[in-house]
């Protein structure tokens, strides 16, 4: 938490630490599997929420309820955390996810009608089927999407191959950047993240 953080609960039951910001931009991030430990304190979701509101924006960094079944509730507590957003005065929304938030933001984007751009760190696609229970809504709504996206992969990453991540994204349409961090890990790619934001989110803020 920074002093400029305040914990709220959202409408879905969850808990999040909101930082206000000067812009109409507001930004959800969400955080890897609860289950092994993951929480909003996670770098990388620290990392992203800082990146922004550096920037001017206002942030959210979710507590997810929980992190067993399909995601929807996961999906929900998202959702739930953009409303907290529109409340403090955004008209335009980013979703944030690394590792299985990941997958739960492209998810929520699309149940967003202000939402201009989501990213997905390290999506762990190649174990999709256990995190979510066979729920397959984040491929399709990757595929629906028009929104600018970027999805950012380490090739050493053992919850998604290589192969599995290219065959993804070659379903994922326009507007994307796809960044690719050779030789890291699934666990710390805190300062590519960084700097990719600063190129896509870039744009986006400029909007």
């Amino acid at each position: 938490m920074t002093e400029r953080e305040a914990v709220v609960t959202l409408e879905s039951g969850a808990t999040a630490a909101l930082r206000r910001g000067a812009n109409d931009l507001g930004v959800v991030c969400l955080h890897p599997w609860g289950p092994l430990g993951g929480s909003r304190d996670d770098p990388h979701v620290v990392t992203a929420s800082n990146f922004f509101a550096g920037r001017g924006c206002h942030t959210c960094r979710v507590d997810f309820r929980g992190g067993v079944g399909r995601g929807h509730g996961s999906v929900a507590d998202a959702v739930a955390a953009a409303a907290v957003l529109r409340d403090a005065g955004t008209q335009r929304i980013v979703v944030v996810g690394y590792s299985y938030g990941s997958l739960i933001a492209i998810r929520a984007a699309a149940k967003l009608p202000d939402c201009v751009g989501w990213v997905a760190v390290n999506p762990p696609l190649s174990y999709a089927w256990f995190l979510y229970s066979f729920c397959g809504d984040h491929a399709a709504a990757a595929r629906a999407s028009t929104l600018p996206k970027m999805l950012l992969h380490a090739t050493e990453d053992v919850f998604c191959s290589n192969s599995t991540f290219d065959s993804f994204v070659e379903t994922v349409p326009e507007p994307r950047t796809i960044v690719r961090v050779e030789g890291a890990s699934h666990f710390d790619v805190r300062r590519p993240l960084a700097a990719a934001l600063a190129e896509w989110g870039g744009a986006i803020l400029d909007k």
